[in-house]
C-alpha cells in the first residue's frame, strides 16, 4: 500500500560516526527536502543522481550541515551527512519542522519502508553493530542462510527420519550459538570485583583506553559503580574477534563502619549479581584474605580470576595459584590481552566465523524454534523456503 505521509529515518546507528545517513520517503519528500536544502533542484533530480547541498533550519535559516542527497527511487531520498550526534539530531529536527514524521528503524521496518526481505532486517541490525566483526557477520547472513536452507532442503527431500533428527539438532545448535552472538548487538556486562585498592579502577581505565574511574592509593576511593562500554579483542588478523562489552567498575568490598561505603558495597553486590561475567581481582603484593578467596566460589561458572600488580610483586602469592589466575599489570598493560581473551572465551565469543549462521532477530529465532518442533521433513522443507521472504512491498513512488 502506498505510504500516505513523508517520513524520515536515520539508517546509521546512534553515536559518533564519520557519516550519518537519513532516509526521507513519501509523497512530499522532495518538497520537504527543498525546505531545508539550499538547492531548488532536489525534487527534479533523476533516479540515482546525487546533489551536494547545505542543509539548514527552515525556521531560522541556520546551516546544520553540508550533505550529499541521493535519489534512490521516485519519492525516496538519502541524505549522507557528517555523523556527529548533534548534526544528526539537527537534521532530524529540521526534517520534522519541514513536515516529515521522524521514526526509528524498528517502526520503519514494520511499515515496510526499508528494503524488502532480509536486506531490510539487516538495515535494522547493522545500526546496532558496534564492531567490524559484527558488521561482517551480519552482512554475510543472507548468503549464509540461503546456502544453509538449500543444503538442508535437499537432504530432507527423501523424507528420511534420520535426516530430520540431524537437521533439528543443527537448528538447535544455531539457536544456542545465536544467544552468544547476540552479545555483538547487546553487549554483555562484565563487573570488576575485589577488595579496596587491588587496582580495579586502574584496570577499568586501562581496558577502556580512557580515564573513567578515579584512581588513588587510598582504599575506598570508588564509592559507587561506574560503567562504560568498550571493545574486547581476541586472536589475530584476519580472524581477530572484536566484541563490545559494558565494563562495570565497582566499589571495593571490605568490612567497614562507614555508612556511605556500606551502601556502595551493597550496590557492588547487586551489580555483580546482575553481571553476565565477573572478574574477581586480587593484589599480587599481599596474601589474599579468606573472604576474597570465597568470592571466587560465589561467582563460580561466570568468573575470571585476575591477579594485579604483577609488575610490583614479580610472583603469585602461593594461596592464589590453585585458582588458576591470570597474572596482569593494569599499570603496564601486561596480561590485559589474555584477560580479554579469557572473558570472551567465557562468553563463547573468542572465535567468530564471519560465515556462520546467526539468528539475529526475532523472526529468525522464531523460525528456528518452529523448525525444531516440526514433525516431518516436508514440514521443515516448507519452513525453510521462508528463510528470506520478501516483505510486503511498500509503494513509495518507486
Amino acid at each position: 500500500m502506498p505510504l500516505s505521509e513523508t517520513v524520515a529515518v536515520q539508517l546509521t546507528g546512534p553515536g559518533i560516526g564519520a557519516i550519518g545517513v537519513v532516509l526521507v520517503a513519501g509523497p512530499r519528500s522532495g518538497e520537504v527536502l527543498q525546505k531545508i536544502g539550499s538547492s531548488a533542484r532536489v525534487a527534479e533530480m533523476p533516479m540515482d543522481a546525487c546533489l551536494l547541498v547545505k542543509l539548514g533550519s527552515a525556521e531560522t535559516g541556520d546551516v546544520i550541515d553540508e550533505a550529499l542527497v541521493v535519489r534512490t527511487a521516485g519519492q525516496r531520498f538519502e541524505l549522507h551527512g557528517h555523523g556527529g550526534m548533534a548534526v544528526m539530531e539537527g537534521i532530524l529536527q529540521a526534517l520534522r519542522a519541514a513536515g516529515a514524521r521522524v521514526m526509528g528503524l524498528e517502526a520503519a521496518a514494520e511499515l515496510g519502508i526499508l528494503d524488502e526481505g532480509m536486506e531490510g532486517e539487516l538495515t535494522v541490525a547493522l545500526a546496532r553493530a558496534k564492531t567490524q566483526t559484527a558488521a561482517r557477520l551480519l552482512l554475510a547472513q543472507p548468503g549464509a542462510w540461503m546456502k544453509w536452507a538449500a543444503a538442508w532442503e535437499q537432504k530432507l527431500a527423501g523424507g528420511n527420519a534420520g535426516a530430520l533428527w540431524r537437521f533439528q539438532a543443527d537448528v538447535q545448535w544455531v539457536l544456542e550459538r545465536s544467544r552468544s552472538l547476540q552479545r555483538l548487538l547487546e553487549p554483555a556486562r562484565v563487573a570488576l570485583v575485589g577488595a579496596p585498592n587491588v587496582g580495579k579502577s586502574t584496570l577499568a581505565n586501562a581496558l577502556l583506553g580512557r580515564r573513567v574511574s578515579i584512581t588513588s592509593e587510598q582504599a575506598g576511593t570508588t564509592r559507587d559503580w561506574v560503567d562504560a562500554e568498550t571493545v574486547f579483542t581476541a586472536g589475530e588478523e584476519p580472524s581477530r574477534a572484536e566484541t563490545p562489552v559494558v565494563l562495570v567498575d565497582t566499589a571495593g568490598v571490605r568490612e567497614t563502619a562507614d555508612v556511605l561505603e556500606t551502601e556502595s558495597i551493597a550496590r557492588t553486590h547487586a551489580q555483580a549479581a546482575d553481571a553476565d561475567l565477573v572478574v574477581v581481582l586480587f593484589d599480587a603484593t599481599r596474601p589474599p584474605a579468606d573472604e576474597e578467596v570465597a568470592r571466587v566460589e560465589r561467582f563460580a561458572g561466570r568468573v575470571v580470576v585476575g591477579v594485579n600488580k604483577m609488575d610490583a610483586a614479580g610472583r603469585l602469592p602461593e594461596r592464589l595459584r590453585a585458582l588458576d589466575p591470570l597474572p596482569i599489570s593494569a599499570k603496564t598493560g601486561a596480561g590485559l590481552n589474555l584477560l580479554m581473551e579469557a572473558v570472551l572465551a567465557h562468553l563463547d565469543l573468542r572465535a567468530i566465523n564471519a560465515g556462520e549462521l546467526f539468528a539475529f532477530n526475532g523472526r529468525l529465532r522464531a523460525l528456528a524454534r518452529r523448525l525444531t518442533l516440526a514433525e516431518s521433513p516436508a514440514e521443515c522443507a516448507a519452513l525453510l523456503r521462508t528463510v528470506a521472504p520478501a516483505h510486503a512491498a511498500a509503494a513509495i513512488g518507486g
